[in-house]
């Protein structure tokens, strides 16, 4: 359940009147998500692509259900679950991948980027709950846009982030391994 909520709030939406969705490029994380939604029981999921990214539709009860139990809201989302702060470190690890899963990126640096200064100061407490030290956050506002926040893993955390959290996601993964190895010739 923590990660169906974290790939939500990242890359999936579910306002009112309307069919939840989550959306993805990357096939592994589509199906991880279906898989995942089963913890509610036999359901009708579908799956279509109206334009570069496919889209995972599921019953609006589900997200429903989640923004009732967590007290977390999927439209606009504005925090974190507060239960995340409770909850036990396996909860928080896969609550955390699915974020780095949709909104993390390893490149130049391992960082997150997400759209909500005060999810983001949540995001970086439960990192450093997990005792992976992070950088400070950073606010790139964009002219009549939401402003872009991130902050990045420092290259010294980086096998710490590899073995506490990680990626489900396979390039991001490889990424990560290849530039540990690198580092550590």
């Amino acid at each position: 359940m923590y990660r169906i909520i974290a790939h939500i709030i990242a890359d999936g939406s579910a306002g009112r009147g309307k069919t939840p969705y989550y959306s993805n490029t990357c096939k592994e994380l589509r199906e991880q998500f279906k898989q995942d939604l089963q913890i509610f029981g036999e359901m009708k999921i579908y799956e279509r692509k109206p334009q570069v990214t496919e889209l995972i539709y599921f019953p609006k009860v589900v997200t429903d259900l989640l923004a009732h139990l967590f007290d977390v809201q999927f439209t606009y989302p504005n925090r974190v679950p507060k239960l995340m702060f409770i909850a036990k470190k396996e909860f928080k690890k896969v609550f955390l991948q699915a974020l780095f899963d949709d909104e993390g990126t390893i490149s130049v640096q391992l960082a997150l980027t997400i759209h909500n200064i005060k999810i983001m100061e949540e995001i970086k407490l439960l990192l450093n709950s997990l005792d992976i030290q992070t950088s400070k956050i950073f606010v790139h506002p964009y002219p009549n846009k939401t402003c872009k926040v991130y902050l990045y893993i420092p290259k010294n955390q980086y096998k710490k982030f590899q073995q506490e959290i990680g990626f489900s996601h396979p390039e991001k993964a490889e990424k990560l391994e290849l530039v540990i190895r690198t580092k550590n010739r």
